[in-house]
């Protein structure tokens, strides 16, 4: 089910690596994180990822909080607005899954059957309800949570003759684009960026990497042509363009059209590579299992075949699934990628968990950082698909 391989542990002087051979290299990120409020300890318990959206933020950080001055560096300014606009889309989501958990409520016949006799009587009890519930927060995540779910519920009871069904679905998405607009513009404006002026920058130094892209894909330059003219999409590249600043990331050579002796070579840096694509749990049908155990690593993977495809991961995870790579594998036979998942905890008392893939799959599941589109091998060196 899967090919097995034990890597000699190779500590480096300066514990970059726990691997650091010709064909092999696996980095040294100890579990946990760096304790930014007290002396002792070390390293303190870094929780799973806070929000569905937030999986790129995460990502980078991972990268960073092994560097020398982490500790330093995230009291100056940029890195705290950074921090301010991932709590902004982690209460979001807060929101949007409280309102969600709502509306699974109400499908239940008994509660259904109830909101069907009087749905306004209903929905002005439910308001009651959640204003006294909120009162009794303590956070102000709890409170805006709770605000929010108010909020949704006082808007239908002015729109009662729709199916709340539809109107939640509407809703949902309407109300993650604008809370992330929001956030987006209060981060660019924080750090100074002129909106407008950036934006035509940024388009035209897009431009000419998809004009080379186009010589060998035509397609791109209508791609491009359509994006270009979306607010959001600019916005959006603005946004990972200051980020990956923020978080002192520069693009990579390496691209899926690369063998892995590439990838390799960029590992040896000493830097986690990120990389968005089809990635993660929510890619496969079977749960992930232990396939190999290291003092620093529990690695894990999952069986041949158990890849959902493209149709069903778009569904679950629709602009797919930042990771940090931090490792790379070449035998006679077989070659395999390590990274991390932002998505898990990690505890500095156990060792951390780490996922293995073959480098076809890597590959042919990775998407360029400008179109967020799968890779096709023949215009891959063109645009940019991991920063280190």
């Amino acid at each position: 089910m899967f090919h097995n391989i034990e890597l000699s542990q190779n500590n480096q002087p300066d514990n970059t690596f726990v691997v650091n051979q010709a064909n092999n290299v696996l980095l040294n990120l100890p579990s946990g994180k760096p304790n930014t409020k007290a002396p002792q300890p070390k390293r303190v318990l870094q929780p799973i990822q806070k929000g569905w959206s937030c999986c790129t933020y995460y990502a980078m950080k991972i990268n960073v909080m092994q560097k020398e001055g982490y500790l330093i560096r995230q009291k100056e300014p940029d890195r705290k607005q950074a921090s301010l606009y991932r709590k902004a889309l982690t209460q979001r989501d807060a929101i949007l899954h409280n309102i969600q958990q709502y509306i699974l409520l109400l499908k239940e016949e008994k509660k259904h059957n109830n909101f069907l006799k009087n749905p306004g009587y209903y929905i002005k009890a439910s308001i009651e309800n959640y204003q006294e519930e909120g009162k009794k927060a303590t956070s102000s995540m709890n409170q805006a949570i709770y605000s929010g779910l108010i909020d949704f519920l006082n808007i239908y009871s002015k729109n009662l003759s729709q199916d709340i069904f539809s109107f939640h679905k509407t809703y949902q998405e309407n109300f993650k684009s604008q809370k992330w607009q929001q956030a987006a513009t209060d981060f660019l404006k924080s750090l100074n960026i002129d909106i407008e002026i950036s934006g035509k920058e940024l388009l035209a130094s897009i431009s000419v990497l998809t004009k080379q892209a186009a010589l060998i894909n035509p397609k791109l330059s209508q791609v491009f042509e359509s994006n270009s003219k979306s607010s959001l999409w600019v916005l959006r590249q603005l946004v990972n363009q200051q980020l990956h600043q923020v978080f002192d990331l520069k693009p990579v050579t390496w691209s899926p059209a690369n063998k892995i002796e590439d990838l390799i070579t960029s590992l040896k840096t000493g830097k986690a590579m990120i990389v968005s694509g089809f990635y993660g749990q929510l890619c496969y049908s079977k749960p992930s299992m232990v396939v190999l155990k290291l003092d620093t690593y529990q690695v894990k993977g999952w069986p041949k075949g158990s890849h959902r495809g493209t149709t069903a991961c778009m569904q679950s995870l629709g602009q797919g699934h930042t990771i940090a790579v931090i490792g790379a594998e070449k035998d006679d036979q077989k070659e395999y990628v390590y990274y991390i998942d932002p998505g898990d905890s990690s505890d500095p008392s156990q060792a951390r968990i780490v996922y293995k893939m073959s480098y076809e799959q890597f590959c042919s599941n990775a998407f360029d950082d400008i179109f967020a589109s799968r890779v096709e091998p023949k215009n891959a060196r063109y645009l940019p698909y991991g920063f280190s």
